[in-house]
């Protein structure tokens, strides 16, 4: 079956990944969706003048990157823009001002339009790739098709969940349980490749261990997408049932694991780094989110040296995930007191 094929020459192409290049002149081959050849524009271009069917770009004067990834994202959170939510002083009443009443107002339209905007966004700053984290507790049901109709239809990837919580009641967390529960089961019949599903689950500390039993039924061996220590109270409730902390308590229920997300990661003991790492479970940090809720810096160093897959999210706080990229830079080095930490690390997590 004949292929059509890219070939995008005389760029600024900006690898990313462990090695990091910066190829100025670069071309890039792409052919039946997949990237074929990176690398200077003449040697690339000899393979593309053996193909049929080649579509040419120079792109002299730009610069080319990868499809970037935001690995924790909250779409829905585009309506709290302008929002004046009264005074909160600590991350609990933050919640409870701005984003619980949020979620809780939300139909199936703003749904959709808080999907849009910031997707269209996400394209414009080079993101091509999302793993979204949704609530609409306002409705519920069917808000992860409309999720996925925006997303797609504006031409992103996107792996979506809705957060389970205690926080409005139990028929409320049945009802996420289900949407998530539906939604997964859809995938198979869709047909969509770039369409995939996590269990979502708001943070242990608005979770039964009931209600968590419920979701690791419900999701039959999917992953999870948590978020995970992002503030002490998280911590300090685990350990007045018994936990270590958060991720003790996550790993300890079942939650944790290499299929499943653990979003901020900041108030972790050594322990449970280790922990983190021993079960596989993927990081993701989220640095302009913290520093605006003034939760912590998560010591991303110590993730990396134990193992962690660390990804990077921007928590609903921006569409572009580069700014996130130079947020991790500079917090970091603040953080260590060292100008000249984790560049690299930083690239390598988008």
């Amino acid at each position: 079956m004949r292929q059509s094929a890219i070939f995008v020459k005389n760029a600024w192409v900006l690898t990313f990944g462990e090695d990091a290049r910066v190829i100025h002149g670069g071309g890039v081959l792409i052919r039946g969706g997949l990237i074929e050849a990176v690398g200077a524009s003449d040697d690339v271009e000899r393979l593309a003048d053996g193909l049929d069917d080649v579509t040419r770009i120079d792109a002299r004067g730009c610069v080319v990157t990868p499809g970037l990834v935001n690995a924790h994202m909250h779409l829905y959170s585009t309506f709290a823009c302008g929002i004046a939510a009264g005074v909160s002083r600590n991350f609990t009443e933050i919640l409870k001002n701005l984003w619980w009443r949020l979620d809780r107002a939300m139909t199936l339209d703003d749904v959709r339009l808080s999907a849009v905007v910031p997707a269209i966004r996400c394209l414009k700053s080079g993101v091509t790739t999302i793993i979204d984290h949704h609530a609409s507790f306002g409705a519920t049901k069917g808000s992860l098709d409309v999720v996925a109709g925006a997303v797609r239809e504006v031409g992103l990837r996107a792996c979506l969940a809705y957060e389970v919580s205690d926080r409005w009641g139990e028929a409320e967390a049945d009802a996420a349980i289900a949407e998530n529960a539906e939604f997964i089961a859809s995938l198979a019949s869709r047909g969509d490749p770039d369409l995939a599903g996590l269990f979502g689950l708001h943070a242990s500390f608005t979770l039964s261990e009931r209600t968590i039993r419920k979701c690791l039924e419900a999701a039959n061996g999917v992953g999870f997408h948590v978020h995970c220590a992002e503030d002490r109270a998280d911590v300090e409730a685990a350990r007045e049932m018994g936990f270590a902390g958060a991720v003790d308590r996550l790993v300890r229920l079942g939650v944790l694991g290499p299929r499943s997300i653990a979003a901020h990661c900041i108030h972790v003991t050594r322990e449970e780094v280790g922990l983190l790492a021993s079960t596989g479970t993927t990081v993701v940090t989220n640095p302009q989110s913290n520093m605006n809720n003034a939760v912590g810096v998560a010591d991303v160093p110590a993730l990396l040296a134990a193992g962690c897959t660390v990804g990077l999210g921007s928590d609903g706080m921006t569409a572009d995930i580069l700014e996130e990229m130079r947020a991790e830079v500079f917090t970091q080095r603040q953080r260590l007191g060292s100008p000249d930490r984790m560049f690299m690390e930083a690239c390598a997590m988008v």
